[in-house]
This record gives C-alpha cells, structure tokens and sequence, in this order.
C-alpha cells in the first residue's frame, strides 16, 4: 500500500510533501507511526505519520 501525503499551497502547485510504502501482509490492526520519505525515497529522521488501521 502506497501512502503520499500531499502540500496543499493556495497560490501554487499541489505537490507530494511525503510518502511511504506498506506491505500489505505486514499490517495490524491498531495505531501505527509510519516513518515518510522524501520524494527520492531518503527517509525523514525526525517525521512519522500516525496511522490508524482498521480491518472489517
């Protein structure tokens, strides 16, 4: 699963501030904080995005 958090910017173009992907196999059900990357794939040190998974 492909996540991409996106810059919304009144005055200028939409771009993809993040991203990261998740083997599906791997997910839990629960609150997880998922390390991002940058658009070349370097990984931020110090930004997580916390993600709730929910499976019904």
């Amino acid at each position: 699963m492909r996540v991409e958090v996106q810059d919304y910017d009144m005055s200028e173009k939409h771009d993809c501030g993040a991203q990261t992907v998740l083997p599906v196999w791997e997910l839990k059900q629960g609150i997880r904080a998922v390390p991002l990357h940058d658009r070349k794939g370097v990984r931020y040190k110090s930004v997580r995005l916390l993600m709730r998974f929910d499976f019904v």
